[in-house]
């Protein structure tokens, strides 16, 4: 990394300070974010985590293949604030097993996705793609 005094990376935070104008081509790469950025935004990165016991949906998280094959499994969000407004997570019944073994899907405390307390996936092989409203809720963006 080189520059001027304009130019300043912070190693104990991992914060890059640039004081003044910015012209670049950017390709992010990091932990949650690839792809290039005009605003220094980009693509959230595909993480994909398999499971087939219950778990805590991570903010690193997004593609979500799940084994209910077993037994009923389900997914716990936490607080919608501690994900980014329109963070997006798909959940994926990965051994066709969901109307068998649903799929649970559930917010935090009262907060509510599209107003109801939990979402089941009850279709072999299917999918449901949520997003955080980054502050109380979550809302379904897509189903299969």
């Amino acid at each position: 990394l080189q520059g001027s005094s304009n130019l300043n990376f912070n190693t104990s935070t991992n914060t890059l300070t640039i004081t003044g104008r910015l012209s670049a081509s950017v390709h992010i790469s990091s932990s949650n974010f690839v792809g290039p950025g005009v605003n220094l935004t980009g693509v959230s990165k595909m993480d994909y985590t398999s499971s087939a016991a219950n778990f805590a949906v991570l903010p690193a998280h997004s593609l979500l293949g799940i084994n209910s094959s077993g037994s009923v499994v389900t997914a716990s969000f936490g607080a919608a604030n501690t994900y980014q407004p329109g963070q997006t997570f798909t959940f994926k019944d990965i051994e066709g097993s969901g109307s068998t073994n649903h799929i649970v899907i559930k917010p935090s405390g009262s907060q509510k996705i599209d107003g109801n307390s939990l979402v089941k996936i009850k279709a072999n092989y299917g999918a449901v793609s949520i997003a955080s409203d980054g502050a109380s809720n979550f809302y379904i963006v897509s189903t299969s």
